[in-house]
């Protein structure tokens, strides 16, 4: 009997750029030539490519159960949130966790790292403060501070200064607005256009409900901090 195997993929739709082999494909054929195989993949781009990907590959993947996973609610992560500080004699207010929430737009990933930052720093019988929160934000941006620099060069001079304007905006719902170019002196609309979309390939801006924006919200703190 076959051994039960589960591949876990993150950033699924990565398998679209692959110029050698047909990744989705050759995984496809591995899926049906062993029912002992399963595939959990993640999408982590919301620009449309995935709806792409499934299309070209919908007959290897026709047996995809799709989950579409949202923020957790504001008062399920805060009850959580909550009871962690409370067990270990520390305390975080909920006035201070909805700023948290509401910074990074309800994401698991960056919140959780500042909890975990927080609840190092707070000591016992202790509250998070706003100085606090402070303090551990800036330093995370500024652990990475070497990689942002790095990014940053690797740009051209029109997709920098777009990158500036989403960071100062923090939404852009309309990026090719005239509006947009001149407020932030940028130089035409094509060029915009053109940077957006190099931008957005590249993975330093997404585009969500909201509008563009800065991917890494860490690397927006930087932005802020350093240039602002």
């Amino acid at each position: 009997m076959d051994k039960e195997v589960v591949l876990a993929i993150d950033g699924f739709e990565k398998l679209a750029s692959f110029r050698d082999a047909d990744g989705a494909r050759a995984l496809g054929k591995i899926v049906e030539s062993h029912s002992s195989v399963r595939i959990i993949f993640s999408v982590c781009e919301p620009q449309g490519c995935f709806e792409q990907f499934l299309e070209k590959h919908g007959v290897v993947f026709r047996g995809s159960e799709l989950i579409h996973l949202r923020p957790i609610e504001f008062s399920e992560y805060w009850s959580f949130a909550r009871s962690k500080f409370q067990k270990a004699g520390k305390r975080i207010s909920a006035e201070i966790f909805e700023s948290i929430y509401s910074k990074f737009s309800g994401g698991t990933g960056p919140i959780q790292l500042v909890l975990n930052r927080l609840f190092a720093e707070t000591p016992k019988n202790g509250s998070v403060t706003t100085e606090i929160l402070d303090t551990v934000i800036t330093a995370i941006a500024d652990e990475y501070a070497f990689f942002y620099k790095e990014a940053l060069s690797r740009l051209s001079f029109n997709q920098k200064c777009l990158v500036f304007a989403v960071a100062k905006d923090g939404a852009v719902e309309n990026p090719s607005s005239l509006e947009f170019v001149n407020r932030h002196s940028l130089a035409t609309v094509s060029s915009v256009q053109s940077s957006a979309r190099a931008l957005l390939e590249q993975g330093i801006l997404y585009k969500d409900a909201s509008g563009l924006r800065i991917d890494d919200d860490f690397f927006q703190e930087w932005l802020r901090k350093e240039y602002f």
